[in-house]
């Protein structure tokens, strides 16, 4: 026989359990990632931003992050990449964060608009030139959702790839007996203040003393097709230039292209280095043919996510590591590039936990290290 006082008891006493269930299904079911938008310029002949996507998306997968890859089209100048990112903002879908560089204006009016979509903006990987920080200031001052900056000491990188250069040349090109040894450089555009930073870099190292000599520079646009039309220059006017500084990987492997056609012989007789740590860059390493790379920022959009994700979790980086970060840029050379492609030949950073640099997901954690080394003792073999 049906008992209706037994059901009445059994569902007070386990109604409460039921409804604490439900509820916590219903908020687990409806939660949402944290939404990313990585807005990046689609540069011509460029193998450094393929980098910094595929470290930002490994990171993304652990955090379990929505991130959001847009690259703008690339017209020489910064007003594609601000149409592009104003259709980020003004779309049905925003983004919680818009991480991007800084591309001289086109940023100011993102970081802008973006504030009255209630957006915050993180820049990385460029610095901020005197002109327009008067317009921008610092990060959560004159605009409170430009919540933080992270960009490499590129004028530390220029003057230690020019560094590096010399002393192999000094070292390994008996024939130079010239009191001067000639040196091109091969500049970036005025998309960012990169370029400039490198630029300066380089002319520091070279005022120390008279062991060099800028014979030629050139601007570009970062590509392997540019510095085929420049180093043809270089050689018809400068024959006898014994190092090729260039702002990028791409740059530096185009000008050993034309090198070899010509009979030179790159890290012999002519010594190049450039940016990025690109594969290709690095392989060149390997062979002798450039002197070095400066590289590992390409990692500064992953770390920007997580970053954001503690923030986003209530775990603010205010004191640690603050609103602007500058990262050190290391040098791959003769010395470490086979240690290098032994742990990041395959470039598959999936076999880092990258919960591991979340304060979320380690309480215990009392700074970010965001080094290349903790990189390498996280990296399993």
């Amino acid at each position: 026989m049906f008992n209706r006082n037994f059901l009445d008891k059994t569902c007070k006493r386990f109604l409460p359990l039921l409804l604490l269930v439900s509820i916590m299904w219903a908020s687990a079911s409806t939660a949402e990632k944290l939404n990313v938008t990585l807005l990046t310029p689609g540069l011509p002949d460029n193998t450094f931003w393929p980098e910094v996507i595929a470290f930002a998306e490994a990171v993304a997968e652990d955090l379990e992050i929505n991130l959001n890859i847009v690259s703008s089209p690339y017209h020489g100048s910064s007003y594609a990449i601000r149409r592009t990112g104003l259709e980020i903002i003004n779309s049905d879908q925003t983004p919680d964060y818009l991480v991007t560089g800084f591309w001289t204006s086109a940023t100011v009016n993102l970081i802008s608009a973006a504030q009255a979509k209630d957006i915050r903006v993180f820049i990385i990987n460029t610095g901020i030139t005197v002109r327009e920080k008067l317009f921008v200031g610092t990060p959560r001052a004159k605009f409170k959702n430009w919540i933080g900056h992270m960009r490499p000491d590129d004028k530390r990188a220029g003057y230690d790839l020019a560094d590096i250069l010399i002393n192999h040349a000094v070292d390994k090109a008996n024939s130079l007996t010239s009191k001067s040894i000639k040196l091109a450089a091969l500049f970036g555009d005025e998309f960012s203040s990169v370029g400039d930073d490198r630029k300066y870099g380089l002319l520091n190292r070279m005022q120390l003393d008279n062991t060099a000599r800028l014979s030629a520079s050139y601007k570009t646009n970062w590509g392997r097709e540019s510095a085929t039309r420049t180093t043809l220059e270089i050689l018809q006017d400068e024959p006898d230039t014994a190092i090729i500084w260039a702002a990028s990987d791409a740059l530096a492997l185009g000008a050993i292209e034309v090198l070899k056609v010509r009979d030179r012989k790159p890290g012999q007789d002519v010594f190049l280095g450039g940016f990025d740590w690109t594969r290709d860059g690095i392989n060149a390493v390997k062979t002798g043919e450039l002197s070095a790379t400066m590289g590992g920022h390409f990692m500064e959009a992953g770390w920007a996510l997580i970053l954001l994700y503690d923030y986003h979790n209530n775990i603010d980086f205010t004191n640690d590591p603050g609103l602007s970060t500058v990262t050190t840029m290391h040098a791959i050379t003769e010395s470490n590039v086979t240690e290098y492609l032994e742990r990041f030949g395959n470039r598959d950073w999936n076999k880092i936990n990258f919960r591991n640099f979340s304060k979320k997901h380690n309480p215990e954690l009392k700074r970010y290290n965001f080094s290349l080394q903790a990189i390498l003792n996280s990296h399993k073999n």
